[in-house]
Formats: C-alpha cells, sequence, structure tokens
C-alpha cells in the first residue's frame, strides 16, 4: 500500500513538473514584449497578422463564417468560398438559422420574409430556417427581433424528427 502511495506521489510531482516545463516558456510572452532567446539578446515579438479569412469587419450578430462571406460576395467569390466552408447557396441565398429574442417570433419571421424565403419556423427552439440574399444578411442583422444568425449545423436540422 505503501508503495501505491509513493507512486501516486510521484506520478503528481511528475505531471506538475511536465506542465511547468510546458508553461514557463509561454508566461509573460504577450505581444510586443521582449523576450531573450538562447543567445542572450532580446528580440521583440509583434502581433500577428489577421489571417485572409479572419474578418476585418462585420457584424456581431453574423457568426464567423457570415461575416467572410458577406465579404467575398463583394469580392464576386462568394459561391467559392461558400463550396470550402460547406455553405449552402440557392441562386445567391444562403440558407441561415435566425435565432430571435424571446417573444419577437412575429417580427423576425416578418423581417426574414420581407428580405428572403422562410422555410420553417421553430418557436420552441427561437429559430427561423430561412433563405436569405448574401447582400441582405446585414440588414436582417440589425433587426431588434434578431438575436444571431449562423449557418445551420451539418447533419442535424430542424426538419429532422
Amino acid at each position: 500500500m505503501r508503495r501505491n502511495r509513493v507512486r501516486k506521489i510521484l506520478a503528481v510531482f511528475l505531471v506538475a513538473v511536465l506542465l511547468a516545463v510546458a508553461v514557463l516558456p509561454l508566461a509573460g510572452c504577450g505581444n510586443d514584449e521582449d523576450v531573450s532567446d538562447n543567445s542572450g539578446s532580446t528580440k521583440v515579438i509583434e502581433e500577428l497578422p489577421p489571417t485572409p479569412d479572419e474578418p476585418k469587419t462585420g457584424h456581431p450578430k453574423l457568426d464567423s463564417r457570415l461575416n467572410p462571406l458577406v465579404d467575398a460576395e463583394k469580392r464576386g467569390e462568394a459561391e467559392s468560398f461558400a463550396q470550402s466552408r460547406l455553405i449552402d447557396l440557392v441562386d445567391g441565398t444562403v440558407r441561415v438559422e435566425i435565432k430571435f429574442v424571446s417573444g419577437q417570433l412575429e417580427a423576425a419571421v416578418r423581417a426574414a420574409a420581407d428580405l428572403g424565403t422562410v422555410e420553417v419556423v421553430a418557436d420552441k427552439m427561437e429559430l427561423v430556417l430561412a433563405l436569405i440574399p448574401i447582400t441582405s444578411l446585414y440588414a436582417l442583422a440589425e433587426e431588434e427581433s434578431v438575436r444571431f444568425i449562423r449557418v445551420p449545423i451539418k447533419g442535424k436540422t430542424m426538419t429532422d424528427g
């Protein structure tokens, strides 16, 4: 029994040492901080530039794939962007799930219908499934009844039993 206890203590100690070794080099390495390398000289770490897919602007109510889709549409590259990100496009419209503010079903459905085609309404889930023109996503996101707009999750749709 004593051996098992010693083994457990050694295992905990080993894990702590491994974590310390992994974390210590990262400690204090934020943006624009001085960091010494093995040669004793000091380097300045600069902030990395944004990735090409990272939206520089966008609407906070649109998910991480819809903001760049709007940008791609402006460049005339929406089809290829959508295809590479597994986003359903139908004749210049995008299939989206609209999460609406509780109690705002009618206003959210009206806003979606004014801009596109409402396919499914799930009141209890507070979701509307709709086809919206890419160019109208920002206008829909501005609606007070809309909480968030996202690309539907693949593999499970609101129409599945």
